[in-house]
């Protein structure tokens, strides 16, 4: 019978297709690592699953600096790329739920008013390692093209509190629905969303043929 849930998350069958799924990057994560070593490009940043639950994630760029090629980065989904490195070893996964800032978790949990789903939501989050590749992910990052930060984007505590329900439905129903053709599904919204990210950047880039173009003074 196919392993549902609780039960595919912490299965074997998980660990290897995790594992055949990162082996080909896993060189290119390695040689990023070496590669700090000469030119500091890896920081640490907290991050948290759950209020009261905080470890150190792996992130390419400068967190004091927001440059353009910073934001090309997070708008290319590879700053994070490090963090396959600890999916690796086991102390992260590939699917999962995404971690954020520990002030940024413990905001989202205070905005689900009810109580219900905030346990369900917790409990869903404890009982898996933080994750790279989850239903909000996708969502999150098909919206996002300008590559902003959620805390800033969700400032309003209003648009808060329905970020927080909609990422707490998504994350349990993951957690609840979690097998193999479940993440089979997410690894390939993930590929759309990317290869759909990329066209719609790159159609930014280049100006629109059908715009007059510009002799004068900027209007």
């Amino acid at each position: 019978m196919p392993k549902i849930g609780e039960a595919w998350i912490n299965s074997a069958q998980k660990r290897r297709l995790e594992t055949a799924l990162i082996s080909p990057v896993v060189p290119v994560a390695g040689a990023v690592a070496l590669t700090h070593r000469l030119v500091p490009t890896i920081h640490e940043v907290p991050r948290s699953l759950y209020p009261g639950h905080t470890f150190t994630a792996k992130k390419i760029g400068d967190p004091g600096r927001d440059t353009l090629a910073l934001r090309w980065l997070r708008r290319a989904m590879v700053d994070e790329l490090p963090q396959i490195l600890d999916v690796q070893k086991g102390d992260m996964t590939l699917i999962g739920p995404r971690a954020d800032e520990p002030e940024h978790i413990d905001q989202l949990f205070e905005a689900v008013e009810d109580t219900d789903m905030r346990s369900r939501w917790e409990y869903a989050r404890s009982r898996q390692r933080p994750g790279i590749i989850s239903t909000y992910a996708v969502h999150s990052h098909r919206h996002n093209l300008a590559g902003v930060s959620e805390s800033a984007r969700y400032s309003e505590e209003e648009e808060r509190a329905a970020n927080a329900r909609m990422r707490a439905v998504m994350d349990i129903a993951d957690f609840e629905a979690a097998s193999l053709m479940h993440d089979v599904a997410l690894i390939k919204a993930t590929a759309n969303m990317a290869v759909s990210n990329y066209a719609r950047y790159a159609q930014n880039l280049v100006p629109s043929q059908s715009q007059p173009s510009t002799t004068g003074h900027v209007h």
